[in-house]
């Protein structure tokens, strides 16, 4: 599988115990959707893949439905998380706020760790934030493609990795 086939498919199935440990994306924002990469949807002249993907509520039920072309296999979020927190500009009134937010992504982790999940790609790229409407901030980890269970892990590297402050 090309790297993105294989980034896409891992991600999208984390997602699931991601969905299972943060419904509200308090912490976290998980990909609802993943559009495959399908070669008799492939349109010779222009290269790019149709995919249809169901909008809904939050109680399941569909209210819309997209139609994307993509050239590769894309995951689908249902909300906006902001930008990656690598390049964000923020005025003096929005610093107090902005780092304010960052205790959600501590609380986050301790949540990760609690339902014996880690990360293990975190770094500003991995995280977002926006401006709500009251002048706070929502802050919250994304690309889980790295992340696995700790139940996988055997318990000697368990402990080294406890130690690290990347996960």
């Amino acid at each position: 599988l090309p790297i993105y086939d294989y980034k896409a498919n891992k991600e999208f199935a984390e997602s699931a115990a991601f969905q299972r440990i943060d419904p509200a994306k308090t912490y976290f924002i998980w990909a609802h959707h993943k559009c495959e990469l399908n070669t008799a949807n492939v349109k010779a002249e222009n290269r790019m893949d149709e995919c249809t993907v169901p909008i809904e509520n939050p109680d399941g039920t569909v209210y819309s439905v997209v139609n994307l072309r993509r050239p590769n296999p894309t995951l689908v979020f249902y909300d906006l998380g902001g930008q990656d927190v690598s390049d964000i500009v923020l005025s003096s009134g929005q610093y107090g706020p902005f780092f304010a937010s960052f205790l959600n992504l501590l609380k986050g982790l301790e949540l990760l760790h609690a339902n014996h999940y880690v990360h293990l790609d975190i770094k500003p790229l991995n995280i977002v934030s926006v401006e709500l409407p009251d002048g706070d901030f929502s802050t919250r980890f994304i690309d889980f493609s790295l992340s696995m269970s700790t139940t996988l892990i055997a318990p000697r590297d368990r402990l080294l990795l406890s130690l690290s402050p990347f996960n």
